[in-house]
């Protein structure tokens, strides 16, 4: 069905774009739907980065017959390595960058939209929701959010499908690309499905799994 409705009615690049590319387009007005995160928001209903700032509607993604499963919470969040050699500054940048006086700073210099949306609960205050009209929603799904109970059967990680092991970028990437050649036609499902599976077996084998 997906890659019916790709075909039919997506991107000509869909095969190629990304994240960046998506939000851009949409932005853009060049696309109609676009599925991603509540992190879009910001730039999307901005209108100095949208030209569709005021002619969006935003809705959770639908969830099939287990409510729970397409809601994911997610984290960007500020590393400090252990090579850095000056731990103390990175730790001062870290708390400021995360602080209330960070969220004051971004709505006075680019406007309450621009504020980033999902870092702190004292952001939504009368300031911040009556200028960014998502904010209720953002929040709300925030909220709703229950990082054990992704799956309708139980699982032995946390989340719909990140699975926090050193070999899960290189798994998702394998997976992934396999996933567009079928998109592109070069494979079948049952091909790229079985070709996924064998990459994967063999990304856990030599890792010790």
């Amino acid at each position: 069905y997906y890659k019916d409705i790709l075909a039919r009615f997506g991107h000509p690049d869909y095969a190629s774009n990304g994240w960046y590319e998506n939000q851009q387009l949409f932005a853009e007005g060049k696309l109609a739907i676009v599925i991603d995160a509540t992190s879009f928001a910001g730039r999307l209903f901005n209108p100095d980065t949208s030209t569709v700032h005021n002619k969006i509607g935003i809705a959770a993604v639908p969830t099939g017959r287990y409510p729970p499963g397409a809601r994911w919470l997610w984290s960007w969040s500020l590393a400090i390595p252990v090579s850095t050699k000056l731990p103390s500054a990175a730790q001062d940048f870290v708390l400021w960058a995360t602080s209330k006086d960070y969220i004051r700073r971004v709505a006075a210099t680019q406007g309450w939209i621009s504020v980033p949306p999902g870092s702190r609960l004292s952001t939504y205050g009368e300031e911040y929701r009556a200028n960014a009209p998502f904010a209720d929603f953002v929040i709300r799904e925030i909220q709703q959010v229950d990082p054990n109970k992704f799956t309708e059967q139980d699982v032995p990680y946390t989340g719909p499908q990140f699975v926090a092991i050193p070999e899960f970028p290189a798994i998702g990437n394998q997976v992934g690309f396999k996933m567009n050649q079928y998109l592109k036609g070069e494979l079948s499902l049952d091909e790229a499905l079985q070709q996924a599976q064998r990459q994967v077996e063999t990304i856990m084998r030599q890792a010790g799994y």
